[in-house]
């Protein structure tokens, strides 16, 4: 639970305590308004009955011999008799309900504690949520002011900064290559017509280094030599290949004559790209000529 969720639950929690305490405390004045009514229905049932059992015994004092006339009923005895039985009788009805209102109050006062008691049992994991989510954010907020910290010393370190140290070490022999292969290049399989056909050129690399890309090659013509091309298709050594066999061909305009055309590789190695040139001696023939 993170802190925005656990304050306003700890809010409901503490209205929840609040509103069952009242509750109670309702509960608990109705259980005393029962029991007082219950004391006074009590109360004036045993008045009442005693009352009664005073004019019963009344009665029965002022009764003639069993030997003697009966006499004349007392009505006024009677009627006083009759309206106390009466009472009593109200009074013993009025404390049954006060009773029973009291048992009333009892349970609904029982109800409101156990459920003040689960509200505040409530309200103290509330409390424990919110401290925790208090304690977890406080945590969460130092590991971000470290990492920042961390950060900003990784960013120090990494400015650029003259420095002066002593080195001693042997020597040491660099041997620097002028490409990640050794590349090997034949001779043309013959000379070069004019308008003719292509002539093979077999080309091998030796990979190092790790080397693995493709291999593209082009020619660059000399003073006064030209109109030879490398032919599509036929002018590289494939990605992870170590050979291939290139075409040369001249156009019909192509000079006649031994030329130093440079052979030139093109590559990339370290994500640079690169390039690699040999002289490369070729032959031109005239053009052939043309049919009458």
């Amino acid at each position: 639970m993170n802190r925005l969720s656990a304050e306003p639950e700890r809010d409901r929690a503490e209205q929840a305590v609040n509103q069952a305490s009242a509750v109670v405390a309702q509960s608990q004045q109705k259980q005393a308004e029962a029991k007082q009514a219950d004391n006074a229905a009590t109360a004036q049932s045993k008045d009442a009955t005693q009352h009664v059992e005073q004019l019963e015994r009344a009665r029965a004092a002022k009764s003639p011999p069993a030997s003697a006339a009966p006499a004349q009923p007392d009505a006024a005895a009677q009627a006083a008799l009759a309206e106390a039985r009466r009472q009593a009788d109200d009074a013993a009805a009025k404390a049954k309900a006060a009773g029973a209102a009291l048992q009333t109050a009892a349970a609904a006062l029982t109800e409101a504690q156990q459920k003040a008691k689960l509200a505040e049992a409530s309200r103290m994991s509330a409390i424990a949520a919110d401290i925790k989510a208090k304690e977890d954010l406080k945590a969460a907020e130092e590991a971000r002011r470290l990492a920042e910290e961390q950060a900003r010393k990784a960013a120090e370190i990494s400015k650029p900064r003259d420095l002066r140290v002593q080195i001693s070490s042997p020597p040491i022999r660099i041997d620097v290559v002028p490409a990640p292969f050794t590349q090997k290049v034949g001779t043309p399989a013959g000379p070069i017509q004019a308008g003719g056909q292509p002539v093979e050129l077999s080309v091998s690399i030796a990979p190092e280094f790790g080397f693995a890309d493709e291999v593209k090659f082009e020619l660059v013509a000399p003073s006064g030599g030209g109109g030879i091309i490398l032919v599509e298709k036929h002018n590289a050594i494939a990605r992870s290949e170590t050979q291939a066999t290139l075409a040369l061909q001249a156009d019909k305009s192509a000079a006649a004559g031994s030329f130093t055309f440079t052979l030139r590789a093109r590559y990339q190695f370290n994500r640079r790209d690169m390039t690699l040139e040999r002289p490369l001696a070729i032959q031109v023939m005239p053009a052939a000529p043309a049919a009458k």
